[in-house]
Order: structure tokens, then sequence, then C-alpha cells
């Protein structure tokens, strides 16, 4: 394995356990809190609890996870002065971004 792949899949692997965590730590939480008290349609929404602000950030960090590829990525083929590469993966960020925009 290269360095590039080592780094690469060292980021995708790191961004996967710490969203994991997050969302197991917020879930776990949130039902601890919620012990025994009936779920109403629409109270997980609304609660505005911090388990639930726990579970949204390890969604985040899930979003951003290969965004973050993309960008290592970006900075890797800089440093082999891969042009070609460095221009296609910068287009590739470029409508990564563009997506996470909103419907269009």
């Amino acid at each position: 394995m290269t360095r590039m792949e080592i780094l690469i899949s060292m980021t995708l692997r790191t961004g996967v356990i710490v969203s994991s965590l997050l969302v197991l730590s917020g879930g776990l939480w949130y039902i601890l809190k919620h012990l025994g008290t009936p779920l109403e349609v629409g109270a997980v929404n609304s609660s505005g609890s911090n388990a639930i602000s726990l579970i949204k950030a390890g969604i985040l960090v899930l979003v951003f996870t290969p965004i973050a590829r993309v960008a290592l990525s970006i900075l890797l083929f800089l440093k082999e002065r891969d042009w070609l590469f460095v221009l296609i993966t910068l287009w590739v960020l470029v409508v990564l971004l563009f997506s996470l925009y909103g419907p269009w």
C-alpha cells in the first residue's frame, strides 16, 4: 500500500468511527433520558436535547467524511505535482460542495 492509500483509508476509517461513536452515544443518551416515557410523533425533532444534537453531529461527520477524503486527495496530488488529477479532483470537490447546497 502506498502512503497516499494509507492516508486516505485512515481518513475514511476515522470519519466513520467518530460518526458511529457520536450517533451511538447520542442514541444511548436519548434512550436513557427518555426511559419509560411514551414517545410522541415529532417528539424527537422538537425535544431540542443535547442527545439529538450529538446524533446530528455524528451524521454531519459522516456526510463530510467523503468530502475530507477528496480534499486530502487534492493535497496529495499537489504534493506529487500531478496537475491533471489535481484538476479532476478539484472538480469533484466543487460538485460535492454544490450538491450540499440544496435542491436545485
